[in-house]
């Protein structure tokens, strides 16, 4: 970990390279990504895929969108889920 300048703490490369071990051992992001694939090239939109823990989501994989524009959020968790993938939305 260091400081930046704005004087808050950021993970070091090998502290990401750490977390990307773990989070390669989660049976679901490997389960998922098929499913991930399919529903980003039906929808042309950036698919991710979180765990709603505490009354968080904690962020596990992502599909970026294959369309020229596209809005990338900077945020590591959510408060809320606004979709739920087993609520029917209408």
């Amino acid at each position: 970990m260091w400081k930046n300048s704005s004087n808050k703490y950021q993970p070091t490369l090998k502290i990401m390279a750490l977390a990307q071990k773990v989070a390669d051992r989660f049976e679901i992001r490997r389960m998922a990504k098929p499913h991930m694939h399919r529903l980003s090239m039906l929808y042309k939109e950036t698919i991710n895929l979180g765990l709603f823990k505490n009354q968080e989501i904690v962020h596990i994989d992502k599909i970026d969108s294959l369309e020229v524009l596209r809005w990338t959020p900077h945020w590591e968790t959510r408060p809320r889920p606004t979709a739920r993938a087993w609520e029917n939305p209408f």
